[in-house]
């Protein structure tokens, strides 16, 4: 007689009968009736999550869980091995918690009344004004605190929970996309000294002490390590470095597009957890940006950090209870100046505001003065007033810029003791943060339409004399030795949009043609950034697109200011020219562009006489030729080539035309007209040469 065994089903409906479908463990060692119920806390037991190191995984990423003793599955979940993200265990980092993290109420809520009754009746003080922190604990649901508490409850999250199947796929997508990827220890070694010798100074997002520490150790965040090495590989020496697998070097833009990929799938996946690292990540991907939609992209990375930070309060500053308060204010500190960057070169709206605030930004400036931070948050100061005059409602008639008590970069490097820090900044560091204030100077003026006057004021005096200093420094030091931090590319990209409108507003030859050169540097240099910045590309095109435009324009202009021969000047050598034509055979004439004829016409065909060659009010030929500054592409000073110019610039428009000008009868050759081409010592027989 056979026996049929039906198995109480393991789902949410059936959790929720008060008795078990079958004996736990403990009473079925005991041999005892069950009379426990299911626990749907997640155990805090670090066992219960079982982390896995990748580097222990199999080839396609599969992990592989221990065989049980026996084929008897229990129900609780305390005892049930989870997948969970792949990152190696680190050491000292706080274990994942089942509660949320705190959340901040303020006094605006409604929820804030009733929870304050409870502090005051439980006697809990508070110095925090704004609101308090409330924690989500099932056990205690009244048990809340106003402050901030340890910083592994800010900062870590709940993992999601996944089914093996789910975790298996997630798992092979992860490794498809390269998620785990990270240069080879050597590679890595270089890439993290060029972040915290080029980087950190400015910039100290990451706590420089923990992170070596930890890399010492091996248990470093895996997505921290590539978002460091998206930052750092667009600088000049870690070209050779930019290794990711089979051992081949690749260009920067590629090696950032790859890593960068593989950090938005770990995001996306979950895969770190700890508030902390990814505020500092999000705040480093800002500073990457890469295709047409690369701007929005590192503004909503920026938002993301500003949004983490808010969460577990940054902007309260230290508690007293952590023991990286220094690192977490100057991390605070680092998204205010980002987000004045970010709205500066993505027109973007601010997100912190001070009045949202407990810090104070005077007392970070004097903290770290004589610092490249410091120095980095006092122009980072000035370019938040440089945005409040692009601001809607600004009146553009009457606003030109910032025009009195501009900045001095030497007050800004001095230290506490007025000594300037030149020296200990180093070369490359305080050459970045001078393109920085130069940046600020450019932006600081208020510039209008190149239809428009000049407004002769000193915040545009400022303006041309930095877009000058700007030019000047990346000539003269080596544009990708620079920190590797957008303001580089933009501070350049800025120099170029003024020298452009001198060249469309000055009414000078001499300035438009120094205009016109100072653009040709600068595309010249952007040229040397496009193959890390992606921006710096796109803006020279642009300005090589705008430098031909404004040389059309130009042109135009030009022609259109040439004196035409009169009707008697016409007529005089339309009688010459009747001579001449007699003499010469139809079939004899010579075309103007025929180099072998004379050496006179090999100017001539280049387009360096013909650029100026105009009728003055006798008739006669007059202009200087242009072959002693041609261009150096060869286009002649006009940047141009003869087709692009065959309306004006081109000698053989000025004979094609010469029919309908002066009549049909030819030219006169002896007349001093065309002396310059010495047609009158040439024999036009046929078969002569």
């Amino acid at each position: 007689m056979s026996t049929m065994i039906t198995f109480a089903a393991n789902n949410d409906f059936f959790r929720k009968r008060k008795r078990v479908h079958r004996a736990c463990e403990p009473c079925k060692r005991k041999r005892k009736r069950c009379s426990h119920t299911f626990d749907d806390d997640v155990s805090t037991d670090p066992t219960s999550s079982t982390v896995l190191d990748p580097t222990s995984q199999t080839k396609d990423n599969v992990h592989v869980l221990p065989e049980t003793a026996g084929r008897n599955h229990t129900s609780s979940r305390q005892e049930t091995t989870r997948y969970t993200p792949t990152r190696p265990i680190e050491k000292g980092r706080p274990t994942l918690r089942a509660s949320t993290p705190p959340r901040f109420v303020g006094y605006l809520s409604p929820e804030a009344a009733l929870r304050s009754q409870l502090r005051d009746n439980e006697g809990t003080k508070s110095d925090n004004t704004c609101g308090m922190w409330v924690t989500d604990d099932r056990k205690s649901s009244t048990k809340a605190t106003r402050r901030a508490g340890p910083r592994s409850e800010l900062s870590i999250r709940k993992a999601p929970e996944r089914s093996n199947a789910c975790q298996l796929a997630l798992n092979a997508y992860l490794e498809a996309v390269g998620a785990y990827l990270l240069p080879p220890r050597k590679h890595l070694d270089a890439l993290l000294d060029i972040f915290f010798s080029f980087v950190q100074p400015i910039l100290p997002i990451v706590d420089q002490q923990e992170v070596q520490s930890q890399y010492a150790d091996g248990r470093q965040s895996r997505l921290l390590m590539q978002t460091i090495c998206i930052v750092a590989c667009k600088h000049d020496k870690a070209r050779i470095h930019l290794i990711l697998s089979n051992d081949e070097v690749l260009p920067p833009r590629d090696f950032a597009k790859t890593l960068y990929a593989a950090t938005i799938a770990s995001i996306e996946a979950k895969l770190e957890s700890d508030r902390i690292i990814l505020i500092q990540v999000f705040a480093l991907l800002a500073l990457h940006c890469e295709g047409f939609d690369g701007a929005e992209q590192a503004s909503m990375h920026l938002a993301q950090a500003i949004h983490h930070a808010h969460t577990i309060g940054l902007q309260f500053g230290p508690n007293g209870k952590h023991r990286h308060d220094d690192s977490l204010e100057d991390l605070y500190w680092c998204l205010w100046t980002l987000d004045r960057v970010n709205g500066t070169i993505n027109s973007r709206p601010l997100m912190i505001h001070d009045q949202d605030a407990s810090l104070n930004l005077s007392n970070a400036i004097s903290k770290h003065k004589g610092t490249a931070f410091g120095i980095w948050l006092q122009l980072s100061q000035a370019m938040d007033k440089v945005v409040s005059y692009y601001r809607p409602g600004v009146d553009n008639a009457s606003t030109t810029g910032w025009e009195d008590n501009f900045p001095s970069f030497e007050d800004m490097i001095l230290d506490e003791r007025g000594e300037s820090v030149e020296e200990r900044l180093g070369g490359p560091i305080l050459a970045g943060l001078y393109l920085f204030y130069h940046a600020v100077s450019m932006a600081s003026h208020m510039s209008k339409s190149v239809n428009d006057p000049i407004r002769e004021t000193a915040s545009y005096t400022r303006q041309s004399l930095s877009a000058v200093q700007v030019i000047s420094i990346l000539k003269t030091d080596c544009p990708e030795n620079l920190p590797p931090l957008p303001i580089v590319p933009y501070a350049l990209s800025l120099a170029m949009a003024v020298v452009y409108r001198q060249f469309r507003q000055r009414k000078l030859q001499m300035h438009r043609l120094r205009a016109k050169e100072e653009m040709k540097t600068c595309c010249t240099l952007l040229n040397k950034l496009r193959t890390a910045w992606w921006s710096a590309g796109a803006m020279e095109d642009l300005g090589r697109a705008a430098l031909q435009k404004a040389n059309r324009a130009d042109s135009r202009d030009r022609r259109s200011t040439s004196v035409v021969p009169s009707v008697q000047q016409v007529a005089s050598i339309s009688s010459i020219i009747a001579t001449t034509k007699a003499r010469v055979p139809a079939h004899g004439y010579p075309t103007p562009t025929d180099n072998s004829l004379n050496p006179h016409l090999e100017i001539a065909s280049n387009g360096s006489l013909s650029n100026t060659l105009t009728f003055d009010i006798n008739g006669n030929i007059t202009g200087q030729p242009a072959a002693n500054n041609p261009s150096p592409d060869g286009t002649g000073s006009n940047g141009l080539g003869l087709s692009d110019s065959s309306d004006w610039l081109n000698f053989d428009y000025a004979f094609d035309n010469m029919d309908t000008l002066l009549g049909s009868a030819g030219a006169d050759l002896s007349n001093e007209i065309l002396n310059p081409f010495s047609y009158n010592t040439m024999d036009f027989t046929p078969g002569a040469t």
